[in-house]
């Protein structure tokens, strides 16, 4: 059996899927019609099921919408059936858009008589309605507030006709559009001290300014310069402020004096996106900042921090905590930097490993990262000396002296962070030592600490020393490094040590004098590596 050449696939489309069903012959030159009313019959059912997904999500805001418009829930229904998109308003955007129709002498209810208004941000139509305002078009008509666009687009000779005689102005042969942003040039080159090109070149890369209110605009300049002590080459080079509501600003301004302990107006000058946060978010940011440990002047050095999301500031400091290579970096007075591009900072962690990596080579830009992935450069040590410092707080030295005492092993650039943070963590909380001893013995700090951990009872058993004992660490030093002919590599893993042991039995064999004589080198050797006969560390 097969289906006639002249069925109607849109009228049967039930038909035609049972026939589907059953294992009859189809002509290939009705395959593209069988397909066609298969697809027509799945679209039917899903336009039905949306249909009524829209009919339930309309009856249970209407209730909602009637509290925040003031009216009946029926006549809230015939809105969001006029208007779908009005379900998707924020309740916020619902109360405040018929203030501003109110503020600007619109006729009342003018918000239920066109809802399509309702879908529009209250910026969007309060600036729509500056700009009627300022061309003397009639801007108390929701008509062509729905028409902006095209009134906009249109030339000035077809205006009066089009919105017959709301527009006093000459009749010339230009777009009404393009007047305006002549006026915002003219506008912004006298007031940013500027020639005609610059202002041209900032409406050229910021054209959301050509559809402002041009009261706006000004109002929005003067408070860059009043308020925040803006020159006009600032606001050339930042000219996205240009767009930012000028209440915005002032309530930016009135609201916070200080940020991050530094003045409003000095972080905005090193960091101008800023001022298009609210307060609320700048508060948010730095109260999460603090919860987390994260020093202010941090923040306060590099304050691009604060542009991000709460959420995203959020997620990021609990991942700081979470993974330890950058956890030992959260002291660092440029943390904020780290934060703020942690996703590069993951990734080359993975490419560096286990390699040591410092927070400046995790953030750096790809030109000044490549030397350090490739081998080409090292790293100066300055976070150790930092961390360091954050750590070690019992004693008052300077970098140089912490340099100094970690110069002793050759190796000591080799080491990374999260080493020293587990061994200071054993030395001071599980063993409860001094600083002053830890300091005493600090090459102790780049070692593995479960080699440490080995050597400790390895010491105490000898009876070599004991864990009161002021020269305890430099004896844990020697059983470490004995092993190692106290060359320094007894910072290394176990594999590499053996390498070495290796590579020793492939020599002579030495007389038995000769390692006599061996032992005292090497004794001697240890003294100059930990220190060992400093008479005020035997008292």
């Amino acid at each position: 059996m097969s289906v006639p050449a002249t069925a109607n696939f849109k009228r049967h489309p039930i038909k035609l899927r049972s026939i589907v069903g059953h294992d009859f012959t189809v002509r290939s030159s009705l395959l593209p019609a069988l397909k066609y009313g298969c697809r027509f019959y799945a679209k039917g059912n899903k336009r039905t099921a949306a249909k009524l997904a829209d009919e339930k999500r309309v009856k249970e805001n209407s209730e909602k919408l009637a509290k925040l418009l003031e009216v009946t829930p029926a006549c809230t229904q015939r809105i969001m059936e006029r208007n779908h998109d009005v379900v998707n308003v924020k309740p916020e955007s619902l109360q405040q858009i018929p203030k501003i129709l109110d503020m600007y002498g619109f006729p009342p209810l003018s918000h239920i008589v066109t809802p399509s208004l309702l879908t529009f941000s209250p910026l969007y139509l309060e600036n729509k309605i500056l700009i009627f305002k300022e061309t003397g078009i009639n801007y108390k008509n929701t008509f062509l507030l729905n028409k902006f666009k095209n009134i906009m687009s249109k030339r000035i000779n077809n205006e009066t006709s089009f919105v017959q005689g709301f527009i006093s102005s000459d009749v010339e042969n230009m777009e009404l559009c393009k007047l305006r942003t002549l006026i915002m040039e003219a506008y912004l080159a006298l007031a940013l001290n500027c020639d005609i090109k610059t202002s041209q070149s900032i409406i050229k890369i910021h054209p959301g300014i050509k559809m402002r209110s041009f009261c706006w605009i000004k109002a929005t300049v003067e408070i860059l310069k009043e308020y925040f002590s803006f020159d006009g080459w600032k606001i050339q080079k930042n000219g996205y402020l240009i767009l930012v509501p000028p209440d915005k600003l002032r309530i930016l301004h009135s609201s916070i004096k200080t940020l991050a302990d530094t003045p409003l107006v000095e972080l905005a000058l090193s960091c101008p996106r800023l001022l298009t946060q609210t307060p609320e978010s700048l508060l948010q940011v730095e109260r999460d900042c603090e919860l987390h440990g994260i020093p202010m002047q941090a923040v306060a050095k590099f304050p691009d921090i604060l542009n991000m999301s709460n959420s995203t500031v959020r997620h990021r400091l609990e991942e700081l905590e979470r993974i330890p290579e950058l956890q030992v970096l959260k002291s660092h007075p440029r943390v904020s930097r780290l934060i703020y591009y942690q996703q590069t900072a993951k990734k080359r962690l993975q490419q560096l490993n286990p390699r040591p990596s410092s927070l400046n080579t995790l953030s750096a830009d790809i030109k000044h990262y490549e030397p350090f992935l490739y081998e080409k450069a090292r790293w100066h040590g300055s976070d150790i000396f930092i961390f360091l410092e954050s750590r070690i707080t019992g004693i008052n030295k300077t970098r140089t002296e912490f340099r100094k005492k970690l110069q002793v092993n050759p190796n000591w650039l080799s080491c990374p962070l999260k080493n020293m943070k587990e061994v200071l963590d054993f030395l001071q909380l599980e063993e409860k030592l001094d600083d002053s001893i830890i300091f005493e013995a600090l090459p102790i700090v780049l070692y593995p600490v479960e080699k440490i951990k080995t050597a400790f009872q390895e010491t105490i058993s000898t009876r070599q020393a004991q864990v009161t004992d002021r020269y305890f660490l430099n004896m844990v030093l020697y059983m470490m490094e004995k092993e190692c002919h106290f060359s320094g590599d007894g910072v290394w893993s176990t594999s590499l040590i053996e390498v070495s042991d290796f590579d020793l039995e492939r020599d002579d064999v030495l007389e038995d004098t000769d390692i006599v004589d061996l032992d005292i080198e090497l004794e001697d050797d240890m003294d100059e590596f930990t220190g060992i006969n400093d008479p005020n560390l035997l008292h």
